[in-house]
């Protein structure tokens, strides 16, 4: 078959043009010779020959190599700066997330079902600084604690013109059977101060307290509800009311102040009964209650807050904390408990008793893993003449803490029981000379000392001489009794008093 010559053209071979002819070798260019280093150490421009291929018989310049642009080297910041930046940023990000979040998570709590539904019992008179109803997102007394007859909530506080806090100033009648004043919720803590005054405008026959709230921010304040209770006939009281659930807890604390009003008169007041169930709270008793207050009957209750006492006087008087060390001066005439853990009592107490040997005046102290520290003066009631007579108990128990006790006074002819216990610490009891009964003391591994002051004066200044005797003696006990003696001849009273001291792995020592 024969093909014409106008079969048109294949398009690839129309493009690819004839076929260069391959040079020979001799009219081959040679490589170009290598410039060797630069002289400077410095890297030079590269500038890219165009290589045509006109020298090997080719009629194309398409140059082999396109141009290069020139390298440039940009300038980084150091790694420690960036760094600075980037915290920058993450700390202003964290501050913004995390106060919309607290806002957020406090305004869900306190919305939350915190609240006492109000149609379940009468409404009181709740002071709002507005005509409207009661606001049933604030806490509610529940049915238990009593009667509800007003509440202050923040809006109607009276603000302060000088610091960003309110005041709410309540009454309680002198002449309840008993007061009270508890706190309850997440943000209720902060601290309570007892103290007398002169102050002419509180009502007559009325112990003022003074509340005052210290909050960061205002919805932590608005979340408050301060009322005023009838637990029973007679009992008034004030409750401190807060969400149960809030954060952070110390967005809120309260001061509270009770104000007792006191006169010229000769003779104390006396308030009948008082009692505080406020954890968290720290308390404080002025110095200056001495002589002008005194109570029937004393309750204080909190935990991990400690208790102070300038001075404190009452018939019947319970201290309790937890966590914390209770100090000051204590004056009972019937009964005085003081219990803490984890932390020392450190007091100096006064015990006073009638010329009564079936009902003694009690004192009992108690803690762990921390000291006891008293001194103690033992006294009959100041309607005697003389300081004579009297019943008296003191227990007084630790462990892993040291034990000592002091007892500056003792009536004569009274009547003492003692029991003293710690374990792992020494145990050291100083008795008064005016002493009588039986004593045993003792370890379970340490040295045991007894000393006993015979040439000391007799306190009833008869003329007696002191006398002792072991009727049980160990390695790390001591057994006897210590009495007065009449002379020439023995009495056969030797006292009905008696005193246990102990402890473990430690020393024990008892002077009378």
């Amino acid at each position: 078959m024969i093909l014409p010559d106008d079969t048109p053209e294949s398009p690839t071979k129309s493009r690819a043009g004839p076929p260069s002819e391959v040079p020979e070798d001799e009219h081959a260019l040679p490589p170009p010779a290598y410039p060797g280093p630069p002289p400077n150490g410095q890297v030079p421009t590269y500038h890219p020959q165009n290589v045509d291929l006109e020298a090997q018989g080719s009629t194309s310049r398409t140059p082999l190599l396109q141009s290069i642009p020139a390298h440039r080297v940009e300038e980084v910041e150091r790694a420690p700066t960036r760094f600075l930046k980037a915290f920058g940023v993450a700390v202003l990000i964290y501050i913004v997330v995390g106060s919309f979040t607290r806002t957020a998570i406090a305004g869900h709590y306190w919305r939350g079902g915190d609240t006492h539904p109000w149609d379940d019992i009468e409404v009181p008179d709740v002071d709002n600084g507005r005509d409207d109803p009661p606001n049933s997102q604030i806490p509610y007394p529940k049915s238990s604690d009593g009667k509800v007859e007003k509440c202050v909530t923040a809006a109607g506080a009276r603000t302060l013109s000088t610091e960003p806090v309110s005041i709410t100033s309540l009454l309680l009648p002198l002449s309840a059977k008993a007061l009270y004043i508890f706190g309850r919720g997440e943000l209720t803590h902060g601290d309570i101060t007892f103290s007398p005054t002169y102050d002419p405008t509180i009502p007559e026959g009325n112990i003022r307290v003074d509340i005052t709230p210290h909050y960061h921010h205002d919805v932590a304040l608005m979340a408050t509800n301060i009322c005023l209770l009838e637990r029973a006939k007679g009992e008034k009281g004030i409750a401190i009311l807060t969400p149960t659930k809030w954060f952070p807890s110390n967005d809120l604390s309260f001061s509270i102040d009770v104000r007792i009003p006191v006169t010229s008169d000769p003779f104390p007041l006396q308030v009948k009964a008082f009692e505080t169930h406020l954890p968290l709270f720290k308390h404080t008793f002025s110095e200056e209650l001495k002589d002008k207050v005194t109570f029937g009957s004393l309750y204080v209750y909190t935990t991990n807050q400690p208790i102070h006492a300038g001075y404190l006087e009452a018939e019947n008087m319970t201290i309790h904390t937890a966590n914390s060390p209770i100090t000051g001066v204590y004056q009972s005439s019937r009964a005085l408990l003081l219990q803490t853990s984890n932390r020392p009592i450190n007091v100096d107490v006064t015990l006073l008793n009638e010329d009564n040997r079936i009902s003694p005046t009690n004192l009992a102290m108690i803690t762990a893993n921390a000291a006891i520290e008293a001194t103690i003066s033992l006294r009959s009631t100041p309607s005697h003449s003389t300081n004579i007579g009297g019943a008296f108990a003191v227990s007084s128990k630790t462990q892993n803490g040291a034990l000592g006790l002091i007892f500056r006074t003792q009536p004569i002819d009274s009547k003492l029981s003692l029991t003293a216990q710690t374990t792992n610490a020494p145990a050291q009891v100083h008795l008064h000379p005016a002493y009588e009964g039986d004593f045993s003391i003792g370890t379970s591994h340490g040295p045991t000392d007894l000393t006993v002051y015979e040439q000391i004066r007799d306190p009833s200044g008869r003329g007696r001489k002191r006398r002792w005797a072991v009727v049980e003696r160990t390695a790390t006990a001591f057994k006897g009794h210590v009495w007065w003696l009449y002379t020439p001849r023995w009495d056969g009273d030797e006292g009905q008093g008696s005193v246990s001291v102990q402890t473990s792995n430690s020393a024990v020592k008892v002077t009378v």
